[in-house]
């Protein structure tokens, strides 16, 4: 699945950010390309011109970053997004992780993650630092 957003820049550019979520991909296994299931989001900006210029989305630490007059918010690698451009791309990346496939994916992650509480928690008399039936004494190793 793949959702697509688009923008002029200020020097008339245009911009295309495309957010996909992969369900299976192509691996080499020991002599053989073998299909697998998966479940990954990505998100790529690409420039008219300059091609693909950054793969990850990052909040501006602070509110002085401004391009051509404009306050910049965030990022993706050198591109740099308004208010309006980000929520253009949080849009995009909302419709992807409102997918079926995603939120099953996000309640498997829960069960694992439940799954390993419950084992720590049966392994009562194990030392929470080294992991280990060390009686408490394992600063002094």
């Amino acid at each position: 699945m793949e959702r697509t957003t688009t923008w002029q820049t200020s020097t008339g550019k245009t911009v295309t950010v495309t957010a996909k979520l992969v369900t299976s991909k192509t691996v080499y296994a020991d002599g053989d390309n073998v299909t697998v299931p998966c479940c990954e989001r990505s998100l790529t900006a690409e420039v008219e011109g300059m091609g693909t210029v950054g793969y990850r989305l990052e909040m501006v630490k602070t509110s002085q970053v401004t391009a051509s007059g404009l306050p910049i918010v965030a990022k993706i690698g050198k591109l740099g997004l308004t208010a309006d451009n980000l929520a253009a791309v949080r849009a995009i990346e909302q419709e992807i992780t409102d997918t079926p496939e995603w939120q099953a994916h996000l309640a498997g992650e829960a069960a694992r993650e439940a799954g390993v509480a419950r084992y720590n928690e049966s392994r009562k008399g194990v030392c929470p630092k080294c992991g280990t039936y060390c009686y408490g004494d394992c600063e002094a190793n």
